[in-house]
């Protein structure tokens, strides 16, 4: 199982030699690649070949780069990492819309939850937040999410926070939304999914609905990461504020009455939504938010 997620802001040259991966800069460190979950570039002034980067993703490692802001701009994935991608891609199309409407309705309800969740156990108010859980309908007609999103982020961060904001903590929260969804996004296409097909969100110019749909219940943990680990009240992203968040994909999470990693939850996640299309019925798992830990790999 893969739980190696390597962050590089340093200039180094990255090589693949007996199925390590080399990063050799100031000093030389390796890695095996069948290890590597994820890998951060950072740094713009960086040496690596396509080879390096076919092994990386042959083994099932997503690789982000960063743009001049420092923030991710690239995400590479395989292609056609599954034996019958076609099948899949026939079923997620022939999803019908009475079940679309129901996993999303699903999806926005843990939604809510788990930023109640946040809320309680960053000793914050809650009840008026989950409320809205409880009001959620299939589709979310009423729109609901929109509704909590506006309470919930008052209470967590203030009464003057405005997510659209160009601000640090802003940028810390799109950062680690960033990393969650390349997470998801890597898992859809190694199921077979086409990954700009969502449930709900359906913009033409988003090669990654999907993970748009599937990252939802997720989001409150990234907003729970920089609430306890990083400090809400940030004026510049640094790169130690980015490494603590790049970590969320190793945070503890419940799902299915289990606790696994982020990285786990998502497989687990994207398995229940190829249930859906199978079965054609709302099937989805999701994650339900604990206190913040690192998973502890075996």
């Amino acid at each position: 199982m893969a739980y190696i997620n390597i962050y590089i802001a340093n200039p180094c040259k990255i090589s693949v030699k007996d199925s390590q991966l080399v990063l050799d800069g100031d000093r030389q460190m390796s890695f095996p690649v069948e290890d590597i979950n994820s890998v951060m570039i950072e740094s713009r002034q960086i040496m690596l070949t396509a080879y390096t980067l076919t092994a990386l993703t042959d083994s099932g490692a997503v690789v982000y780069i960063c743009d001049g802001c420092h923030l991710p701009h690239t995400l590479i994935l395989p292609c056609n990492t599954h034996s019958r991608q076609r099948k899949q891609l026939m079923l997620q199309l022939a999803l019908p819309k009475p079940v679309t409407k129901q996993l999303w309705q699903t999806i926005i309800k843990q939604k809510i939850i788990n930023q109640a969740k946040c809320l309680e156990l960053c000793g914050k108010r809650y009840n008026t937040v989950l409320d809205y859980a409880g009001k959620v309908l299939s589709g979310d007609s009423t729109n609901q999410e929109s509704a909590a999103a506006r309470e919930y982020f008052r209470i967590l961060f203030g009464e003057d926070f405005k997510r659209q904001e160009d601000n640090a903590l802003n940028g810390a929260l799109n950062y680690g939304y960033a990393i969650v969804r390349g997470i998801i996004a890597r898992s859809i296409v190694a199921h077979g999914f086409e990954p700009s097909f969502g449930i709900w969100h359906c913009s033409e110019l988003n090669n990654f609905n999907l993970a748009d749909d599937i990252i939802e219940p997720f989001r409150p943990l990234v907003d729970m990461l920089i609430y306890e680990g990083v400090n809400p009240d940030i004026t510049k992203l640094t790169t130690e504020i980015k490494k603590t968040i790049y970590n969320v994909v190793n945070c503890d999470v419940l799902i299915k009455g289990e606790r696994h990693s982020v990285s786990n939850a998502v497989d687990i996640a994207v398995e229940g939504y190829l249930n859906s299309c199978e079965n054609k019925s709302c099937c989805i798992a999701l994650p339900e938010l604990v206190n913040i830990a690192m998973h502890e790999y075996e």
